[in-house]
């Protein structure tokens, strides 16, 4: 009888390991959901058209250390817009070359032009705040508690 309880007991405690095991994928499952939404929020969703102006940030930029040096240089004209966010732009002097569209911004002088309409067409692709893709924390702390 002694070895008959003995082997039940070593049962539950192998089931208990395995939802133990079971819950520490989901749990890993769900952190790698968050991880991805929060880094996804860093990058932005930046679409260019031909004829636009862009910015193009300099990787290379060693000459002058400070942290007032700028690292977005002069403005070109996007020539060609490639699949796969790839840009084709063009410079007066440097000539024409494709890119990775993630090394450029929209330039934005101030006037408003064909590709605006008044504003400026990147703040409508601006994704919410990183705070809001946790839905399950409450908004109003206080009124909870209270």
């Amino acid at each position: 009888m002694d070895l008959k309880v003995a082997g039940e007991k070593h049962l539950l405690q192998l089931n208990e390991l395995d939802e133990f095991k079971i819950e520490a994928y989901e749990n890993s499952k769900l952190y790698k959901e968050h991880t991805k939404k929060w880094h996804d929020l860093l990058f932005q969703i930046r679409e260019f058209e031909v004829g636009q102006k862009v910015l193009l940030y300099n990787l290379r930029l060693k000459l002058f250390s400070g942290k007032l040096r700028s690292r977005w240089s002069r403005t070109y004209t996007v020539t060609k817009v490639l699949p796969y966010k790839a840009i084709e732009v063009n410079h007066e002097t440097k000539g024409t070359f494709t890119l990775n569209g993630q090394r450029l911004k929209h330039y934005w002088d101030g006037r408003p032009s064909k590709f605006t309409n008044g504003k400026p067409k990147f703040w409508e692709n601006v994704r919410p705040d990183w705070w809001s893709m946790w839905s399950h924390r409450s908004t109003n702390y206080a009124a909870t508690t209270t």
